[in-house]
């Protein structure tokens, strides 16, 4: 049991470790990434011809896309958290919100959803 101990202690320093080399300043580093990506976009539109441009327009977009899904999931990480500390404790702020979620969830049932672009077709008689 000792052993399992320290190996899962010395797990915790390493992924503290990366998670503070991968995840620390998130919003700093998307938006370094998008100026970045807003200059290579400029600079497509002078050469656009150019495949070392549109090369590194693709690294970067993906580069973007990344880091913002990340900050998407860290966020949404805490205000779970959140929603733990002061929302699951059988309050009625938390049995307010459950209901409320119920209404919405009934409601989206009952509207049926139609298609983009799709619009109901009038008979030419009653025009």
């Amino acid at each position: 049991m000792m052993r399992l101990y320290t190996k899962l202690k010395i797990l915790k320093g390493k992924l503290k470790e990366w998670s503070g080399t991968n995840f620390s300043d998130l919003q700093g580093k998307v938006q370094a990434v998008k100026v970045e990506l807003e200059r290579i976009q400029v600079e497509i539109q002078i050469r656009p011809l150019d495949y070392d441009l549109a090369r590194m327009e693709n690294v970067d977009l993906t580069e973007y896309n990344k880091l913002v899904k990340a900050e998407h999931s860290s966020i949404k990480q805490k205000a779970g958290s959140k929603w733990a500390e002061l929302g699951d404790d059988n309050t009625s702020f938390f049995h307010k919100v459950v209901q409320g979620n119920k209404g919405q969830e009934s409601q989206a049932r009952t509207v049926p959803r139609q298609p983009v672009g799709e619009y109901p077709v009038e008979s030419a008689a009653g025009t």
